[in-house]
């Protein structure tokens, strides 16, 4: 993954230490300690072992993953966008400036439907508020040969940054879901206003990183965006200490007794993993053997989920365990 990433950013592995060593990976928040905020601390853990500088960006500092980063490697260090350091009196001005270069950018380019893009944005910045001035001050003080920036927000965060003051830096972009079905299962107007925003942004990153082929497919289709600009990059998964992580004890029950087989899976309850279809399927499993099932995680589908489960009458071999912050055990 580390190697993978290090080839879309341009880099090798650095002789000396100057800024171009340093590699800035940038998402929100890991409070959470979900799918795409472990990647991130995954990322930050692989760049620092090769020897890289390492700058977390996020926008707020809670959550086990921050003081684990901190504990890790002295080659990372944690950098809060939202911190007084920052004069974020500036940020209003520079998501204003952001919007007009972009319909300036409209005018030079027909055509008038494209105007759609700035009018979305501007109904978007009325909810969220992007710490474009800290991004672009971030990159101009510390001049990191790269960064990376996970999850629909920071992308379009260090996108608009570009917009409003020029950057030598490279920057990369890692989409973690397929934009179709984030669409259509929403009433978010901020979820609803991507596919525009991304067609008008995307093409200022220097890379733009899909976690699998269906995700790099789904950027083709919902923003037109050619195939020969996405690298797919999977997500990290092994890593040395998950041995250890799988040799803790674990307390659930079924996983003690033993007494059938317990297929485990993890996810987010939402839409898009499809989570209702492996109901269904192990619901035909449980037709022809006794078998148990465990969902690590939690989200907006565990209700339909629950209700599912009782009208397929396999409630009781299910268990949605909720977020655990160590499931390889």
């Amino acid at each position: 993954m580390i190697d993978s990433v290090s080839k879309v950013s341009g880099e090798s592995k650095p002789a000396s230490s100057s800024s171009a060593d340093r590699i800035g990976v940038y998402i929100s928040t890991v409070e959470s300690a979900r799918g795409a905020e472990q990647v991130a601390a995954l990322l930050a853990q692989g760049f620092s072992d090769k020897e890289y500088k390492v700058d977390f960006l996020v926008e707020d500092e809670a959550g086990w993953l921050i003081e684990h980063l901190r504990q890790y490697s002295s080659n990372i260090r944690i950098i809060n966008l939202n911190e007084p350091g920052f004069n974020h009196s500036f940020e209003p001005w520079f998501r204003f400036y952001a919007v007009l270069r972009l319909i300036l950018g409209v005018f030079s380019n027909w055509p008038y439907r494209r105007l759609l893009c700035p009018w979305r944005l501007v109904r978007v910045l009325r909810h969220k508020k992007p710490p474009i001035f800290a991004l672009s001050s971030y990159v101009k003080a510390n001049r990191p040969s790269a960064v990376i920036s996970l999850l629909n927000m920071p992308n379009t965060a260090l996108l608009l940054a570009r917009c409003v003051r020029g950057m030598d830096t490279r920057l990369i972009i890692s989409v973690h879901n397929t934009l179709s079905v984030s669409f259509e299962h929403t009433s978010s107007k901020w979820k609803r206003s991507l596919p525009f925003l991304m067609r008008c942004l995307c093409h200022r990153a220097d890379a733009v990183v899909a976690v699998s082929a269906g995700v790099a497919d789904d950027l083709q289709n919902v923003i037109g965006l050619p195939g020969s600009n996405i690298e797919v990059v999977h997500n990290p998964v092994i890593r040395p200490e998950i041995v250890s992580l799988s040799e803790e004890a674990i307390d659930h029950p079924w996983l003690i007794e033993k007494s059938c087989p317990v297929l485990v899976a993890a996810s987010k309850l939402k839409p898009q993993k499809d989570l209702q279809m492996l109901l269904r399927a192990f619901a035909l499993v449980r037709q022809k053997q006794e078998v148990r099932l465990i969902i690590l995680g939690e989200g907006p589908e565990r209700e339909a989920l629950q209700q599912l489960a009782d009208e397929l009458a396999i409630a009781e071999d299910i268990d949605l365990a909720g977020f655990v912050q160590n499931p390889f055990a």
